[in-house]
């Protein structure tokens, strides 16, 4: 999953000039990123907080928010030549909802067996 995210984000980054990408949890911890690392982690920190101070030249940041599963997932970018972060957000929704295992339901359901 993480690799799947990374290359996401790689690709989203070289196709619309973003200087870094991040996806982060609701609480700003990274989850997965492309760019400078230190950007990537500062960008998943302050994802959560409605206004990110605007250091360094005022960078442009884009924040969109989904969710998976009942958790939240924010998607950030900076300082994009072609800024929308839609097909992160939809790329980032079809990797994390493939993420968990597939439970067996069914007559093959799993069911205990004595030894």
């Amino acid at each position: 999953m993480e690799k799947a995210l990374g290359l996401l984000l790689d690709a989203a980054r070289r196709r619309q000039g973003y200087a870094a990408l991040a996806v982060a949890d609701e609480s700003g911890l990274l989850v997965a990123g492309s760019g400078h690392f230190a950007e990537c982690e500062e960008l998943a920190a302050y994802a959560p907080i409605a206004s990110p101070p605007r250091a360094r030249g005022q960078q442009r940041r884009e924040v969109q928010s989904l969710t998976v599963d009942g958790i939240s997932v924010l998607v950030t970018g900076v300082d994009a030549r072609e800024p929308g972060l839609e097909a992160v957000v939809a790329g980032c929704r079809r990797i994390l909802g493939r993420a968990k295992p597939a439970m067996p339901s069914g007559p093959m359901a799993w069911q205990p067996h004595s030894c």
